[in-house]
Protein backbone atom coordinates (compact mmCIF):
# COMPACT_ATOMS: atom_id res chain seq x y z
CA UNK A 1 0.00 0.00 0.00
CA UNK A 2 2.98 2.33 0.84
CA UNK A 3 4.69 2.08 -2.28
CA UNK A 4 1.69 2.21 -4.44
CA UNK A 5 0.49 5.62 -2.35
CA UNK A 6 4.63 6.89 -2.53
CA UNK A 7 4.44 6.06 -6.30
CA UNK A 8 1.54 7.90 -7.03
CA UNK A 9 2.35 10.77 -5.50
CA UNK A 10 5.56 10.80 -7.47
CA UNK A 11 3.97 10.73 -10.50
CA UNK A 12 1.45 13.15 -9.68
CA UNK A 13 3.58 15.37 -8.94
CA UNK A 14 4.79 15.67 -12.21
CA UNK A 15 1.35 15.85 -13.77
CA UNK A 16 0.93 18.57 -16.34
CA UNK A 17 -1.01 19.98 -19.66
CA UNK A 18 0.08 19.19 -22.64
CA UNK A 19 -2.06 21.93 -25.01
CA UNK A 20 -0.35 20.41 -28.69
CA UNK A 21 -1.89 16.91 -27.63
CA UNK A 22 -5.03 18.43 -25.88
CA UNK A 23 -4.24 16.06 -22.74
CA UNK A 24 -3.81 16.37 -19.20
CA UNK A 25 -5.90 14.92 -15.99
CA UNK A 26 -8.93 13.17 -16.58
CA UNK A 27 -10.40 10.49 -14.04
CA UNK A 28 -13.56 8.96 -11.99
CA UNK A 29 -13.67 7.71 -8.38
CA UNK A 30 -12.41 4.57 -9.33
CA UNK A 31 -9.87 5.41 -12.34
CA UNK A 32 -7.71 8.35 -13.64
CA UNK A 33 -5.59 9.42 -16.19
CA UNK A 34 -2.87 11.67 -16.63
CA UNK A 35 0.60 13.36 -19.25
CA UNK A 36 3.67 13.23 -16.85
CA UNK A 37 7.12 14.07 -17.18
CA UNK A 38 9.35 11.02 -17.51
CA UNK A 39 13.13 11.78 -16.55
CA UNK A 40 15.45 8.60 -18.18
CA UNK A 41 17.44 7.22 -14.81
CA UNK A 42 20.95 7.11 -15.94
CA UNK A 43 21.16 3.42 -15.44
CA UNK A 44 18.34 3.07 -18.07
CA UNK A 45 20.73 3.98 -21.34
CA UNK A 46 21.81 1.22 -23.17
CA UNK A 47 25.35 2.37 -22.92
CA UNK A 48 28.21 4.98 -21.03
CA UNK A 49 28.29 6.53 -24.48
CA UNK A 50 24.22 7.46 -24.90
CA UNK A 51 23.21 10.95 -24.27
CA UNK A 52 19.88 11.86 -22.56
CA UNK A 53 17.36 13.56 -25.00
CA UNK A 54 17.32 17.58 -23.73
CA UNK A 55 13.18 16.88 -23.76
CA UNK A 56 11.79 14.74 -21.27
CA UNK A 57 9.12 12.85 -23.02
CA UNK A 58 5.42 12.59 -21.66
CA UNK A 59 3.72 9.59 -21.04
CA UNK A 60 0.17 8.95 -20.20
CA UNK A 61 -0.64 7.02 -17.22
CA UNK A 62 -3.27 5.34 -15.92
CA UNK A 63 -4.60 3.61 -12.69
CA UNK A 64 -7.99 2.25 -12.25
CA UNK A 65 -9.85 -0.73 -10.87
CA UNK A 66 -10.35 -4.16 -11.81
CA UNK A 67 -13.87 -5.70 -10.95
CA UNK A 68 -15.10 -8.91 -12.24
CA UNK A 69 -17.72 -11.26 -10.49
CA UNK A 70 -16.19 -14.26 -12.36
CA UNK A 71 -13.86 -15.61 -9.43
CA UNK A 72 -10.97 -17.34 -11.74
CA UNK A 73 -10.65 -13.34 -13.43
CA UNK A 74 -7.63 -10.90 -12.20
CA UNK A 75 -9.08 -7.85 -10.16
CA UNK A 76 -7.52 -5.62 -8.22
CA UNK A 77 -5.03 -2.33 -9.09
CA UNK A 78 -4.20 -2.06 -12.53
CA UNK A 79 -1.63 0.52 -13.85
CA UNK A 80 -0.71 1.00 -17.70
CA UNK A 81 1.80 3.91 -19.18
CA UNK A 82 1.81 4.89 -22.78
CA UNK A 83 4.50 7.08 -24.34
CA UNK A 84 3.06 10.15 -25.79
CA UNK A 85 3.69 10.20 -29.40
CA UNK A 86 5.36 13.80 -30.29
CA UNK A 87 3.53 16.18 -32.33
CA UNK A 88 0.54 14.19 -32.62
CA UNK A 89 -2.80 13.24 -30.52
CA UNK A 90 -1.66 9.74 -30.43
CA UNK A 91 0.13 7.34 -27.45
CA UNK A 92 1.86 4.32 -28.07
CA UNK A 93 2.00 1.81 -25.41
CA UNK A 94 5.16 0.67 -24.72
CA UNK A 95 6.65 -0.06 -21.16
CA UNK A 96 8.32 2.13 -18.78
CA UNK A 97 12.51 1.54 -18.88
CA UNK A 98 12.61 2.04 -15.64
CA UNK A 99 9.18 0.79 -14.49
CA UNK A 100 10.94 -2.70 -12.62
CA UNK A 101 8.20 -2.96 -9.89
CA UNK A 102 8.70 -5.57 -7.07
CA UNK A 103 7.04 -8.54 -6.01
CA UNK A 104 5.14 -9.99 -3.12
CA UNK A 105 3.27 -13.23 -2.18
CA UNK A 106 0.33 -11.65 -3.48
CA UNK A 107 1.42 -9.60 -6.83
CA UNK A 108 3.53 -6.73 -7.92
CA UNK A 109 3.28 -4.52 -4.57
CA UNK A 110 3.97 -1.52 -7.53
CA UNK A 111 1.84 -3.13 -10.41
CA UNK A 112 4.38 -3.32 -14.07
CA UNK A 113 2.81 -1.58 -17.02
CA UNK A 114 -0.50 -3.20 -18.07
CA UNK A 115 -0.19 -5.46 -14.80
CA UNK A 116 -2.32 -6.36 -11.76
CA UNK A 117 -1.39 -4.84 -8.35
CA UNK A 118 -4.34 -8.42 -6.56
CA UNK A 119 -3.97 -7.34 -3.10
CA UNK A 120 -5.29 -3.79 -3.64
CA UNK A 121 -9.14 -4.02 -4.23
CA UNK A 122 -11.35 -0.59 -2.79
CA UNK A 123 -9.82 2.54 -4.87
CA UNK A 124 -11.13 5.88 -4.67
CA UNK A 125 -10.54 9.21 -6.07
CA UNK A 126 -11.17 12.60 -5.15
CA UNK A 127 -10.39 15.64 -7.18
CA UNK A 128 -10.12 19.15 -5.84
CA UNK A 129 -10.66 22.82 -7.73
CA UNK A 130 -10.24 24.90 -4.80
CA UNK A 131 -13.35 25.00 -3.09
CA UNK A 132 -14.89 21.81 -3.93
CA UNK A 133 -14.06 18.11 -3.63
CA UNK A 134 -15.23 16.10 -6.39
CA UNK A 135 -15.52 12.20 -8.17
CA UNK A 136 -14.93 13.18 -11.66
CA UNK A 137 -12.33 15.56 -13.59
CA UNK A 138 -12.63 16.63 -17.03
CA UNK A 139 -11.74 20.03 -17.28
CA UNK A 140 -9.24 21.74 -19.39
CA UNK A 141 -6.68 22.54 -16.04
CA UNK A 142 -5.33 20.13 -13.87
CA UNK A 143 -6.80 20.30 -10.12
CA UNK A 144 -5.16 21.72 -7.09
CA UNK A 145 -5.34 18.20 -5.02
CA UNK A 146 -6.35 14.50 -5.65
CA UNK A 147 -7.41 12.45 -2.55
CA UNK A 148 -5.82 9.17 -3.06
CA UNK A 149 -8.23 6.01 -0.75
CA UNK A 150 -6.51 2.49 -0.90
CA UNK A 151 -8.06 -0.82 0.37
CA UNK A 152 -7.70 -4.52 0.56
CA UNK A 153 -11.09 -4.82 1.14
CA UNK A 154 -13.71 -4.79 -1.85
CA UNK A 155 -16.38 -2.13 -1.49
CA UNK A 156 -19.40 -4.12 0.01
CA UNK A 157 -22.65 -4.33 -2.04
CA UNK A 158 -24.58 -0.89 -1.99
CA UNK A 159 -21.91 0.80 0.15
CA UNK A 160 -20.63 4.36 -0.60
CA UNK A 161 -17.06 4.79 -0.37
CA UNK A 162 -17.61 7.16 2.35
CA UNK A 163 -19.30 4.15 4.55
CA UNK A 164 -15.98 2.01 3.54
CA UNK A 165 -15.90 -0.02 6.46
CA UNK A 166 -12.51 -1.79 6.80
CA UNK A 167 -8.66 -0.34 7.11
CA UNK A 168 -8.13 2.59 4.11
CA UNK A 169 -5.07 4.02 3.33
CA UNK A 170 -5.94 7.69 2.19
CA UNK A 171 -3.50 10.96 1.13
CA UNK A 172 -4.06 13.70 -0.43
CA UNK A 173 -1.74 14.69 -3.66
CA UNK A 174 -0.92 18.06 -3.89
CA UNK A 175 -0.54 18.89 -7.93
CA UNK A 176 2.31 21.85 -7.94
CA UNK A 177 1.35 22.41 -11.99
CA UNK A 178 -2.11 23.62 -11.62
CA UNK A 179 -0.93 27.27 -11.21
CA UNK A 180 0.86 27.05 -14.13
CA UNK A 181 0.13 30.41 -16.32
CA UNK A 182 -2.51 31.36 -14.27
CA UNK A 183 -2.33 32.32 -10.86
CA UNK A 184 -2.17 30.36 -7.42
CA UNK A 185 -5.30 29.50 -5.97
CA UNK A 186 -5.04 31.28 -2.02
CA UNK A 187 -7.15 28.18 -0.80
CA UNK A 188 -6.59 24.57 -1.18
CA UNK A 189 -5.90 21.01 0.53
CA UNK A 190 -3.80 19.98 3.10
CA UNK A 191 -1.73 17.42 2.24
CA UNK A 192 -2.48 14.86 4.80
CA UNK A 193 -2.11 10.83 5.31
CA UNK A 194 -4.66 9.25 7.22
CA UNK A 195 -5.71 5.73 8.22
CA UNK A 196 -8.65 4.61 9.08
Amino acid sequence: MRLVMERLSAELSTARLSKPHGKGLSGGAENIQFVRLSFPAPWDRPNASSTVSTVAPLRIVSYSLLQDTNTAAESGLLRSEELLAKGSNTSTNVPAANDQGSSSLVGPAVPRNGSVASQIQFLHFRYWDGSTWSETWSAPDLPIGVEVSLGREPLPPETTADEYPFEMYRRVIYLPNHAVGRLPSPAGPAVTQATR
